[in-house]
């Protein structure tokens, strides 16, 4: 029986979390071949998982220097980045992954994150779309499909999106946040409540479920529900505007809801001032 490399028993042990076995397997590899392309994109990944993200940084240029034409390679280098925060380097990367290899989905499903984080909702659906056109039933892309759709207020296609996320993957906690979200739009802050409670359930770390718990229970409130149901329209308006033409829409927003503002409080300054002229005679 052939021995398994140490590049095979460090993915076999990346698979079940031994991050930090699976980094001693490979540190010896690279020893011995300083130029091993896939042992410095491993050994990245294991220590992005271990939160040593400057180590895992130099190892994943390193990867892509040594083997430039490789897409894990690259997918790699734009999750390190990603989480080191730099999105336009990442999508740099996550773009070369796809380009070099097209049918590879998780690096689009990486790049439709990273749009989703750029709140370039219109690309990380494009995007996500890409993904799930290769593999169907992939949850990563569907999640970011439902979430980019839900943010620019399309709120038919998101429901449609959150309705097969939840049939092909019921306990996924993303999915149930999804729909906690979607339900707090829809203005039913009862039934969210719910959703973001089972999210949250299944998985504690659910993103963005505590925050839409705390926005849920506190739309309970007659006033801030109305507020926020009179809010979303123009809200929903800016997030489906490309990037560059949001401030724009945000101070349209502004000046609009000055002068609502305004015009309301001169509305009840005149009848305040006809109930005292009629109250007076």
């Amino acid at each position: 029986m052939a021995t398994a490399s140490p590049t095979d028993r460090a993915r076999a042990l990346y698979r079940m979390g031994r991050y930090d076995l699976a980094a001693a397997e490979l540190v010896p590899a690279l020893a011995d071949d300083p130029d091993y392309g896939d042992a410095h994109a491993l050994l990245a990944l294991c220590l992005e998982n271990q939160g040593k993200l400057v180590e895992a940084e130099r190892h994943a240029n390193a990867a892509v220097a040594a083997w430039p034409e490789d897409a894990f390679c690259h997918y790699v280098r734009a999750s390190v980045v990603k989480a080191r925060g730099n999105a336009r380097q990442a999508a740099a990367s996550a773009r070369e992954a796809v380009k070099l290899s097209p049918e590879f989905v998780a690096a689009w499903h990486l790049l439709s994150m990273i749009r989703l984080d750029q709140k370039d909702w219109r690309a990380a659906v494009a995007c996500a779309g890409e993904g799930l056109a290769l593999a169907p039933d992939d949850e990563g892309c569907a999640t970011v499909r439902a979430a980019a759709l839900l943010e620019m207020g399309y709120y038919d296609q998101a429901n449609d999106s959150i309705e097969r996320l939840l049939v092909r993957h019921p306990e996924s906690g993303a999915a149930h946040a999804l729909r906690g979200w979607y339900l707090l739009d829809r203005n039913d802050p009862h039934a969210a409540i719910a959703a973001f409670h089972e999210g949250l359930r299944l998985n504690p770390t659910a993103s963005g479920a505590h925050g839409g718990l705390r926005q849920a229970k506190s739309s309970r409130n007659l006033v801030l529900r109305s507020y926020r149901r009179l809010e979303r329209p123009f809200t929903k308006w800016i997030q489906r505007l490309p990037p560059y033409a949001r401030p724009l829409g945000a101070l349209v927003y502004a000046v609009l809801y000055v002068g609502l503002v305004w015009l309301g409080s001169t509305i009840m300054i005149f009848i305040f001032l006809g109930l005292v002229v009629l109250t007076g005679l």
